[in-house]
């Protein structure tokens, strides 16, 4: 379409060659014997060769202007294109970049529901473990309340708490707590600590009479 519009500019043009031309009419009028007119007719011939040759200039200054404009023209469709293929590849990366991201979310929301899952089968596994505990400490309080009581009435009755058959005959030492007798603490008990405060036992000193 630029090279048509440059054909036809082109044409428009003045023929190089009408100087020549213009020249031989103008020698036959300088021929002529009325010089004014002959004078009138060379002016008037000049001033269509500087018309022609403006003309021209114009036409040429068009041209250059035509074919500049279609290559910054050019250039500017190259930019526009590639732009175009720029934006179509954010376009696609994106896509990628939001599939991505949901993969990423939908994982993380996985391992929150994980996360609150432990933590309240650990709720449940402590408080279960707190109440066994509970109870165990209240059959410990409520089983030495029992000893207690039966060491009271075994004391009271000055019986040995190992075979409560026989009556206390020696102190343990150091603790100095009268609760068994000689038999029991030489043969039955095992594992040498008092029954009463589990103190280490280091002797007994054997008394009579009580």
């Amino acid at each position: 379409e630029v090279d048509e519009v440059l054909e036809k500019l082109e044409i428009l043009k003045p023929n190089q060659e009408e100087p020549n031309e213009d020249a031989e009419i103008q020698n036959q009028y300088s021929n002529r014997p009325n010089k004014e007119e002959n004078q009138g007719h060379t002016k008037f011939r000049k001033l269509c060769i500087e018309e022609k040759s403006d003309k021209s200039n114009q036409i040429d200054k068009l041209a250059s202007q035509i074919t500049d404009n279609h290559q910054r023209s050019e250039v500017n469709a190259n930019k526009i294109e590639k732009l175009q293929e720029d934006i179509q590849q954010v376009k696609v990366d994106n896509v990628h970049l939001k599939a991505e991201n949901e993969n990423k979310i939908e994982k993380m929301k996985e391992e929150i529901q994980r996360v609150k899952a432990d933590n309240y089968n650990l709720k449940v596994e402590s408080k279960n473990k707190i109440e066994k505990m509970q109870e165990e400490i209240d059959n410990l309080k409520a089983e030495r309340e029992n000893l207690k009581e039966r060491l009271t009435n075994l004391e009271d009755r000055g019986l040995c708490i190992g075979c409560y058959g026989d009556r206390v005959n020696c102190w343990l030492i150091p603790c100095h707590h009268w609760v068994l007798c000689l038999t029991c603490y030489r043969y039955r008990l095992q594992d040498r600590k008092c029954p009463v405060c589990r103190q280490d036992i280091q002797s007994a000193v054997p008394f009579y009479g009580m």
